[in-house]
């Protein structure tokens, strides 16, 4: 079941990466020609502009009313499950900064992430790392839209920092997760595909096996992820 779920995600990774690059290099054809640096530093200006407002800034939320009211009544009705939900670092902030907002201050409820830009552009990949860490903490009381906003930006930062000549998406992905691409692309084309062990493979990366006629056909693949020419040694 593992094998077949990991399957299906680096398969829509790969779809996902071919895609990009596709959409990458229609883009570049039309910009190479016409573009100066100027007119492309204020698309970069624009784009931050945009994923701004996306992000979430430190403070409140209109969900925390909610969400507070919810405690207070937990705690009177179901202590043991508001001593659980105290565990939870966002639980802990809101029973303790709500009150703030009540008199009328402005509450540390949220912790805000717009500081990303900062990685801009430079480490767009640190970005969406962080950007994913966020999520993945606060999806369960983040609301939808919210979720969708930060979906967004995380959009944008790939389409704009990562998927163009000067930072390819293929260069920022590491060597593992390289392998698992092309060991999807291969299982796409039809293969039954296994991934090595990763030290004393033998400079074997992936098996690689397909019946056709009657015949199978079984390739041993080495994966590098490198823009030199790589010379090809006979094991």
């Amino acid at each position: 079941m593992f094998r077949l779920l990991n399957q299906t995600s680096n398969m829509q990774t790969a779809f996902a990466l071919v895609l990009s690059l596709h959409l990458s290099r229609a883009r570049n054809a039309l910009t190479s020609s016409g573009s100066n640096r100027l007119t492309l530093l204020r698309a970069r200006e624009e784009v931050m502009d945009l994923v701004r407002t996306f992000l979430i800034e430190g403070g409140s939320l209109g969900c925390d009313d909610a969400a507070y009211f919810y405690l207070i009544e937990l705690k009177t009705t179901d202590k043991e499950q508001f001593r659980k939900a105290m565990t939870l670092e966002h639980y802990r902030r809101l029973y303790k900064e709500y009150p703030e907002l009540i008199k009328g201050k402005t509450p540390m409820i949220w912790q805000g992430n717009t500081w990303i830009l900062d990685l801009l552009p430079e480490k767009p990949q640190l970005a969406l790392d962080v950007l994913h860490a966020y999520l993945v903490a606060h999806l369960w009381v983040l609301p939808d839209g919210r979720i969708d906003g930060l979906k967004d930006a995380m959009t944008l930062i790939r389409a704009k920092f990562i998927e163009t000549p000067q930072s390819s998406l293929l260069s920022s992905i590491n060597p593992f997760q390289f392998e698992h691409l092309v060991d999807a692309l291969y299982t796409i084309m039809g293969f039954t595909t296994t991934l090595t062990q990763r030290t004393y493979d033998r400079g074997r990366d992936i098996i690689a096996e397909k019946r056709h006629s009657g015949e199978k056909q079984r390739l041993l693949i080495q994966c590098k992820r490198t823009q030199k020419n790589v010379e090809s040694k006979s094991r």
